[in-house]
């Protein structure tokens, strides 16, 4: 049976996850490297489901990164989706089925060990229509 997607980005907030202050992170899939920015670190392309089957409901993630690591400073593929004629970031982004993936910010610096962690979740609408989230 297959999770719908809030189902699997909730889930996906119960991991237990370390941060080092040099932007990696350690999950239960192994380790996760991100980018240092002025104010936060940002992990690009975390697979929250396996590649699916076309027409198929999503599976959760429950396997090991390849080698233990994931390289999470870059974008992943976009989700096909329609544009109006002469869009010009048809012409430069990177399009797949495989599209199910986070991005993730968190604060530079971390909070104390018993303060919460501030958190915005957004799932974008988006319709197919041009852009990403």
């Amino acid at each position: 049976a297959g999770c719908g997607p809030f189902a699997l980005a909730l889930l996906a907030c119960l991991f237990v996850v370390t941060i080092s202050s040099d932007g990696t992170v350690t999950l239960p899939f192994g380790t996760v490297s991100g980018n240092l920015l002025s104010a936060s670190k940002e992990f690009l392309g975390i697979p929250f489901a396996p590649e699916p089957a076309r027409f198929a409901s999503a599976q959760l993630w429950n396997q090991s990164y390849e080698d233990g690591h994931l390289d999470a400073t870059s974008y992943a593929a976009q989700c096909p989706q329609s544009f109006p004629a002469g869009a010009a970031i048809a012409q430069h982004a990177t399009f797949s089925e495989d599209c199910l993936y986070l991005t993730i910010y968190t604060p530079r610096e971390q909070p104390g060990e018993e303060t919460p962690w501030p958190v915005m979740f957004w799932i974008h609408g988006g319709a197919l229509r041009v852009g990403s989230a």
